[in-house]
């Protein structure tokens, strides 16, 4: 994430709002609302409760996210969404390609135009960006004092190739579940080269069933059993792809150390404030307490990076429910809202995408209303 983050939530929700007033409404639905007003009462009485004045600023832009989803799917409801998203995440891909190849394959003939304006220049905490909107690059790492020029994962906008791997995913998941379009259809083409691009062992992961779920019919199991051993080879080259490889087996080298130890340290720390908090957790982004943790047992870093049991070790076994629950009381039978939760638990576990307003959009997909009797 990046200095600009605030800025551009305050900005989107905002535009929400005025959206809100000059178009006229006709998708309101009273669960999301009930849903927005228990979500926002419970982080206000949780705030007052549990948490300090330091974490203020977390609290109010967890509320703004769950507001403007709010506004969001009453503005364009679900059936548009359905379709607006796909749209929207096709346009960022196919400029995203475009700038990623240039900069990796060819010869960074877009480079110029990070330096048009100051704020295409991007920092997350350690990290130097060139920014090109659709693409970010980067150029310096604090931490190690350089940054690896022969192997650039596509890190999207985000600088985070396993955070843009959430929204493609998504587009993905929607595309062909709901939208239920071809694997071979352009849009989708353009997804699975992106999720391809990050490099993210998430990523490969989410693409590796959503693929699986997509082509497999029980009624050509035959099929699929011819098929398995090229399942198998494609599995044994994934996993001996180096940067994979380094992941998840080479536990000396510095992919494993920063990407899979630390979540698993990550993991182990959120667990044991879970186990030592159950209820209504330490406070969101509860950095003093949450430092104590690290000091206590030597592990983790800043933050967590396993956001589903991040959330839970803030607001609690408590707040875990009042927030989540609601999406998935419907049930998840249909294959399209099973690959939609998975999807999202992979990348929760991840990533920090709990409470963003593309998580809650994606798991307003979730719901279906009633039948009256």
């Amino acid at each position: 994430m990046t200095h600009n983050d605030d800025l551009i939530l305050i900005f989107y929700f905002l535009f929400s709002v005025a959206s809100f007033i000059i178009f006229k409404v006709k998708h309101f639905n009273k669960f999301f609302f009930y849903y927005a007003l228990l979500v926002v009462s419970f982080l206000i009485v949780h705030h007052l409760c549990v948490s300090t004045s330091a974490t203020l600023n977390k609290y109010i832009g967890t509320i703004i996210k769950v507001l403007t989803f709010l506004l969001v799917i009453t503005i364009i409801g679900k059936k548009r969404l359905l379709i607006i998203y796909p749209q929207t995440m096709f346009v960022l891909c196919s400029f995203n390609l475009i700038f990623y190849l240039d900069h990796v394959y060819f010869f960074s003939i877009s480079q110029p135009l990070s330096s048009l304006f100051s704020q295409l220049t991007t920092w997350s905490l350690n990290m130097y960006y060139e920014n090109y909107v659709f693409y970010v690059k980067p150029v310096y790492s604090v931490t190690f004092d350089k940054v690896q020029t022969n192997f650039i994962k596509n890190s999207g906008i985000f600088g985070e190739g396993g955070l843009y791997q959430y929204f493609v995913c998504i587009a993905l998941t929607i595309n062909l579940f709901f939208n239920k379009k071809s694997i071979f259809d352009y849009y989708n083409l353009i997804f699975i080269i992106s999720i391809i691009t990050t490099y993210s062992t998430v990523a490969y992961i989410n693409l590796f069933f959503i693929i699986i779920a997509k082509t497999y019919d029980p009624e050509k199991r035959i099929l699929f059993f011819l098929m398995s051993p090229l399942i198998l080879g494609g599995a044994y080259i994934f996993f001996n792809l180096p940067t994979i490889y380094n992941k998840l087996f080479n536990i000396n080298s510095m992919d494993f150390i920063i990407s899979t130890q630390r979540r698993m340290l990550d993991t182990f720390l959120d667990l044991k404030i879970i186990q030592d908090q159950p209820l209504l957790g330490i406070g969101l982004d509860n950095i003093e307490i949450y430092k104590s943790y690290v000091n206590q047992y030597s592990a983790g870093g800043e933050s967590s990076s396993n956001g589903l049991l991040n959330y839970i070790a803030g607001v609690g076994i408590i707040g875990a429910f009042i927030s989540l629950y609601p999406f998935v009381m419907f049930g998840i039978k249909s294959k399209k809202k099973f690959m939609l939760m998975l999807c999202n638990i992979f990348s929760g576990l991840s990533q920090g995408i709990i409470m963003t307003p593309v998580f809650f959009l994606s798991m307003s997909l979730l719901y279906t209303k009633k039948a009256r009797s």
